[in-house]
């Protein structure tokens, strides 16, 4: 599955050292799961080819954002939106959890520098 980024901010591309970066999960398990950044802002970030498709990584400016995401195990899908404070030159991961059966919860990881 190759890889899709999404700028989501406007104007021109800037430095990644002034940006932050949001970047799904993907697991090869059995079923396949699937997380992504869809959403930021209320603006969507969807591709709809034969199958809708969300960026892989999302580039943003630093700040209070709204992310929505998209979640896919096998043949089910569930979906979330994180408010997230965003630092300039950061990596972000979305990280998944499942408390209990048949729900799943998101949240940000700060990914180590270098």
């Amino acid at each position: 599955m190759p890889l899709r980024k999404e700028h989501a901010y406007t104007g021109p591309h800037r430095s990644l050292a002034q940006l932050a970066m949001v970047h799904g999960t993907i697991l090869t398990s059995w079923p396949l799961v699937q997380t992504h950044p869809c959403e930021i802002d209320g603006k969507s970030y969807r591709a709809i080819f034969a199958v809708e498709i969300c960026p892989s990584i999302v580039y943003l400016l630093p700040g209070n954002l709204r992310v929505g995401i998209s979640h896919i195990t096998g043949s089910w899908r569930g979906s979330g939106t994180l408010f997230v404070n965003l630092a300039a030159g950061r990596i972000y991961e979305i990280g998944i959890g499942y408390p209990e059966r048949g729900r799943v919860s998101f949240r940000l990881i700060e990914k180590p520098q270098g």
